[in-house]
């Protein structure tokens, strides 16, 4: 870049930075599982918005870092939009979904922001009823992008590179930092809020009454930080709506589950001194994961257990270092004609085929070998007891 240009491309550096990506990662992993026009494909479709939505928040944040603020604008523009088409694309009856769902896969869908925004305010299922309970929130949308186009579309000398550099005033960039960083706030509590009328599980989840009884899911409950953002006010109104109360009592309907098989469950892992309180509610689990304790219980010498091709995992309670499963070469392993307390990075492997199956069908059934990690060498008694509860995992 050359000298003339460096004087109107100016980094700014950006305090907190970290804070605003760690909530924009919120959104990132908030996926939904929710089944759209009796398409569970449709959902996939959905968490990829949401990603893409993610992305842009990101793009626009590192962008203004790097000084081009218009183009951080850009990205945040096209961030509050996609997030409109999201709900476009999930908040109809079945029939306008798949009509919708066709028109985007093929890049024909054209609608304009304001246009979805009227109609889901008249036709939303979950739109219009949001917007009854939160009667600022359509208001919000419509003030947070005129001020976002107004950036963009260069409306006054402060938005001009040539002017914000150079003006007399020399805190006119901290000024304007500060306008970009309210502006991507507010991008935030927007969409978080969007991504609630997808489905309300990020927020349901944030109380333990609903996390320890909710269906096991790949999903995070929002921060407190992101509940700040969105404000109490708005959460509070928005619990009043019947889509939340709806899945609420749902999920209260459920059995709670006590911390240690909640743990197994949702994060995969075993405290190794309490398998007796995941055994009290073994009806909770199912019949392999049920296998995977009873393995455990055969040596406390297990400290990672994969199968499934890495798909499923398990840590315990003993020292685990996630990156051995990383160094895992499963073509390596296939060749060593041990099967047991194989050697590797400091700890023992030891491969395991469900139903045992020959060492033949490994190669092409990697899917149902089971690896064992260990810290000490398995003896006999052991190999035994595990191979006999391998024999009666289900086949994946």
């Amino acid at each position: 870049m050359s000298d003339y240009l460096k004087s109107y491309v100016i980094p700014i550096k950006i305090e907190n930075v970290d804070e605003y990506y760690s909530l924009i990662q919120e959104i990132s992993f908030s996926d939904t599982n929710r089944t759209f026009a009796e398409n569970l494909s449709h959902s996939a479709h959905i968490n990829l918005l949401i990603k893409e939505i993610s992305i842009l928040l990101a793009n626009s944040l590192r962008l203004y870092e790097m000084g081009y603020f218009d183009n951080a604008y850009y990205s945040l523009r096209s961030a509050n939009e996609l997030a409109t088409v999201m709900l476009d694309l999930s908040d109809k009856d079945d029939s306008k979904i798949t009509n919708n769902f066709k028109k985007f896969r093929k890049g024909k869908y054209k609608k304009r922001r304001s246009k979805i925004i009227n109609e889901l305010s008249k036709e939303g299922i979950f739109f219009k009823e949001v917007i009854d309970q939160m009667p600022n929130f359509k208001e919000d949308i419509r003030v947070l992008l005129k001020e976002i186009n107004n950036v963009v579309h260069n409306n006054g000398l402060d938005k001009f590179y040539c002017f914000r550099y150079h003006s007399l005033d020399k805190d006119l960039p901290y000024k304007k930092l500060e306008e970009f960083t309210n502006h991507l706030l507010k991008s935030i509590r927007i969409l978080a809020i969007m991504r609630l009328i997808v489905d309300p599980l990020p927020l349901l989840i944030t109380d333990d009454e609903i996390y320890y009884r909710c269906p096991q899911i790949i999903l995070f409950p929002f921060s407190d930080k992101m509940l700040s953002v969105i404000g109490q006010k708005s959460i509070d109104e928005f619990k009043q709506t019947d889509t939340y109360k709806s899945m609420e009592e749902w999920i209260l309907s459920f059995e709670k589950r006590n911390i240690a098989v909640n743990d197994f469950l949702m994060h995969n892992f075993i405290d190794l001194d309490k398998i007796d309180d995941i055994y009290s509610q073994k009806h909770l689990i199912s019949g392999n994961e049920l296998k995977i304790l009873d393995v455990c219980c055969c040596t406390n010498k297990i400290i990672y257990i994969v199968y499934g091709n890495g798909f499923y995992r398990f840590s315990t309670s003993s020292k685990c270092d996630n990156h051995i499963y990383n160094s895992l070469n499963i073509d390596e392993l296939i060749k060593i004609n041990d099967n047991h307390n194989i050697c590797r990075d400091n700890v023992y492997v030891s491969v395991m085929n469900i139903k045992g199956n020959n060492r033949i069908d490994l190669y092409n059934n990697s899917y149902n070998i089971i690896y064992l990690f260990h810290e000490e060498k398995l003896d006999d008694d052991e190999i035994k007891c595990i191979e006999k509860i391998v024999m009666d995992f289900s086949i994946i």
